[in-house]
């Protein structure tokens, strides 16, 4: 938890700083928020006490696992800088029969993200920031049952790469890596998207995130992935 607080202090810090240091600057900011509909499956193992499932849910199983998905990125830019948010909120179930008899598995899970972009050229970013997540997990295996509920944060740095930007058409590929609360976290993202008008634009996306957490009676090591679907409006 200390940890936790330590990182969300250093990340609002940074982008507190960097934002009233630019504020004075001529070149007007550009923004931008999407909110997304995002459909995730997960994969891996998940552990509450000695309660522990593994989760194998596709993409193909989505329409059965996948109660509610959803992500909102907002965005600010101008040249050579950026500053990024996003919140996502996931419930995800699944049952199924197991060697120890019927297994149920529920997550609602909330991700947090934000940081600031540098951009070399056109094409190429780096990126920093801190990513939260919060869990309220529950396992049923037989007749025994766990449930727990877990939050920890993140430091991440990635690289943005944007082969193409054109007035209509958008491509870009991204990817981070980062520790702090978790043992590892990290990100990998491709995407399209179609702007046909000046403040209107269509994305879609394949997001993958992985992530391992644990500590004392708690273990998350699942991998997220998925694709979204965004309209974006700009400001």
């Amino acid at each position: 938890m200390c940890t936790t607080r330590r990182l969300m202090a250093a990340a609002s810090t940074l982008i507190a700083t960097f934002w009233l240091s630019d504020a004075g600057a001529e070149e007007k900011w550009n923004f931008e928020i999407v909110p997304f509909v995002w459909a995730s499956g997960l994969n891996g193992q998940q552990s509450i006490g000695d309660v522990t499932a593994n989760v194998d849910a596709s993409f193909g199983d989505l329409f059965d696992f996948v109660n509610i998905g959803g992500w909102l990125r907002f965005s600010a830019h101008r040249e050579p800088w950026s500053l990024y948010g996003e919140v996502a909120y996931v419930e995800l179930e699944e049952d199924g029969i197991g060697p120890l008899g019927n297994t149920e598995v529920a997550i609602t899970q909330t991700i947090a993200e934000a940081g600031v972009s540098y951009w070399f050229s056109d094409i190429l970013s780096i990126y920093g920031g801190v990513r939260y997540q919060d869990l309220d997990s529950e396992i049923g295996i037989g007749s025994g049952a766990a449930e727990d509920n877990q939050s920890w944060a993140d430091g991440v740095i990635g690289v943005q790469l944007t082969p193409i930007a054109s007035d209509n058409w958008l491509v870009w590929l991204r990817g981070d890596a980062g520790a702090g609360s978790s043992d590892l976290v990290w990100l990998a993202e491709g995407g399209i998207g179609y702007s046909w008008d000046e403040p209107y634009a269509v994305y879609f996306a394949y997001r993958l995130l992985d992530t391992d957490y644990q500590n004392d009676t708690f273990a998350y090591d699942m991998r997220q992935a998925g694709f979204m679907i965004g309209f974006g409006f700009r400001l």
